[in-house]
Parts: structure tokens; C-alpha cells; sequence
């Protein structure tokens, strides 16, 4: 039996909000002290799952077939949110958030793996399992946020278990190339 590793796929932001995100991470962390997600790249997690390298190569060749239909994501992100579990992130707007939801849905419908984990609403983390107070002093910390960010990637991600964060494997571009009509029949 071949072994298993943990992936995770994800939306890769581009290098300036990667740094924005860098950042953040570091001020709450100079603020607040350590935290969950403290050293993690930013990104907006799809689906996360354990496969064999047999496994992994059909996840790419489905990854790299709707990328090519995918068109790039431009949002402005102007505020932050939270989770009742304690994560605290930066949030998109209603139209960008539905075609993160929707992308996230056709790569996850391909994907055909037991026990896997799919996100349901797009967001990128700053810190996870952070206490209601310390939440609150990220709000503080922080104020609104004003940026531009862009993506055009995902991401194919492998668990370092020496690190015990994701490393990223593989990227795959947003092609934007125009689906082939359907030939209709008649009779």
C-alpha cells in the first residue's frame, strides 16, 4: 500500500498582498504573542485531504484542466471578520467572495477523495484559534484594512511534517480560455 501525505489546495494571492499579509502576521504576533497560523504563507484554503502520489496525479491533471477556464480575481479587501472558532481574517466583497465559492466548487468536484476537508467561505486568515479577546485586539490593532488584492493561481500544497506547514508543490495559472460550445443534435 503506498503512503499517504496530507495536501491542501488553495488560492494563491499575488506577492504584494502576500507581503500585506506577512506583515499583519508579524504585528499581531508582536502584539499578542505566538498563534495559530503565525508562520503560514497567506492563502484561501480550498479542500485539504491525505492521498497517495497516484492519487496526487490525478488531482493535478483536474486542477491544471479548470484552471484553464478560471479568469484572474481582482477584489478590493476593506474589512476584517472572524469565526466563533477563534479564526480572524481579512474578508472580500459578496461578488468576489461568489467566484472564490465558485472555482473552490468545480475543483472540489473533481476530486473524488474520502475525508476530505472543503472549505465553504472564502477568506484569508491572519491567525487562527485566537480567544475572544485577543480577537479583539487584532480589531484594535489593525483598524479597516484598504487594499487591492489579485489572484491567479491555486496552489498544490504537501504537509512538511518537520515543519508542520504546507509546502507548496505545484502552481497552476488562471488561463481564462473560453469553453468549447457543446454541439447541439436536433432530432
Amino acid at each position: 500500500m503506498t503512503p499517504l501525505n496530507k495536501y491542501s489546495i488553495c488560492f494563491l494571492p499575488d506577492p504584494a498582498t502576500l507581503q500585506i499579509v506577512e506583515h499583519m502576521k508579524y504585528s499581531l504576533g508582536e502584539s499578542i504573542g505566538w498563534f495559530n497560523s503565525k508562520n503560514s504563507i497567506g492563502h484561501i484554503t480550498i479542500t485539504e485531504f491525505s492521498a497517495n502520489e497516484q492519487q496526487i496525479l490525478l488531482v493535478k491533471k483536474h486542477i491544471e484542466n479548470s484552471c484553464a477556464y478560471f479568469e484572474p480575481i481582482s477584489t478590493t479587501i476593506c474589512q476584517f471578520n472572524h469565526f466563533t472558532n477563534g479564526a480572524f481574517y481579512l474578508d472580500f466583497d459578496s461578488n468576489s467572495s461568489l467566484i472564490f465559492k465558485e472555482y473552490a466548487k468545480q475543483i472540489n468536484k473533481g476530486i473524488h477523495i474520502k475525508n476530505s476537508y472543503k472549505s465553504t467561505t472564502p477568506h484569508l486568515s491572519i491567525a487562527r484559534k485566537l480567544t475572544a479577546a485577543k480577537i479583539e485586539q487584532a480589531y484594535e490593532l489593525f483598524g479597516r484594512p484598504d487594499f487591492l488584492l489579485q489572484c491567479n493561481q491555486i496552489a498544490l500544497r504537501r504537509l512538511n511534517p518537520l515543519k508542520l506547514q504546507f509546502d507548496i508543490l505545484e502552481t497552476f495559472t488562471f488561463q481564462a480560455k473560453i469553453k468549447p460550445q457543446q454541439q447541439l443534435t436536433l432530432f
